[in-house]
This record gives structure tokens, C-alpha cells and sequence, in this order.
């Protein structure tokens, strides 16, 4: 069998894996998106690594990094926190904000910002 072929299979071996993994994780759940250049997935930890040119979307907020742990529960596969690290830059209709690392906890929509933090958020009624 070719190395092409080889590899053709382990991919569908990997990702059958992940979507089994996750078919019932809070990413589907809580409409989460992520995207990045380079994805590890850590089963014995419960955890997910993305890291280079990463997005993350939710709800109206786009945040932009270099690397987010995604740290999930491993019995019911629920999304504990996402630590995002270097760079990061968060963006939404109203309001910016960057540092060098934000902490977000999903169950309680609970956004933590250190390092460096710059933001612009509106206060109050323009009127």
C-alpha cells in the first residue's frame, strides 16, 4: 500500500476519533468556532491545543491569538475554560479589547484579561 494511501486512511482513522470524541461537546453545544493553522488533541488530558493564526468565535465576540488550550470535562465533555495566550485581541460590536492572555469560563460567560490590557468599551447612553 502507497504512503499516500497510508495516510488517506490514518486521517479518516483520526478524524472517525475526534468526531466521536467530541460529537456531543459543549463546541456544539455553545456554538463555539475555532480555527487555527495547527490542531492537538490531548484525550489522556481532556484537552484541546490550537495554536498559529487562531480564531475563536462566539456568540458576537471574535478573538484572534497565537495559541488557545481548550480545557474540557471529561465526563460530560463540557468546555471549562479557554486560555488564550500571546497576542490576543478580542473584538465584538461595541467594544475591543487585547492583552497577553485572556481566561474565559463559558458556564458563567466570565472573561478575564492580564497583561498589557488595552480595551475600549462604551459606558452609558450617548444621549
Amino acid at each position: 500500500m502507497s504512503s499516500f494511501f497510508k495516510k488517506i486512511i490514518i486521517s479518516i482513522v483520526f478524524l472517525t476519533v475526534l468526531f466521536s470524541f467530541f460529537a456531543h461537546n459543549s463546541l456544539a453545544q455553545t456554538n463555539f468556532e475555532i480555527v487555527s493553522d495547527k490542531f492537538v488533541l490531548k484525550l489522556k488530558d481532556s484537552q484541546m491545543q490550537f495554536s498559529k493564526n487562531v480564531i475563536v468565535k462566539y456568540k458576537m465576540m471574535e478573538i484572534r491569538c497565537d495559541n488557545v488550550l481548550v480545557e474540557v470535562e471529561p465526563k460530560t465533555r463540557l468546555i471549562l475554560r479557554l486560555i488564550m495566550t500571546g497576542n490576543v485581541s478580542l473584538q465584538s460590536s461595541a467594544s475591543e479589547a487585547k492583552g497577553n492572555r485572556v481566561i474565559f469560563e463559558p458556564d458563567g460567560e466570565k472573561l478575564t484579561i492580564e497583561g498589557n490590557v488595552k480595551t475600549k468599551i462604551p459606558f452609558g447612553d450617548k444621549n
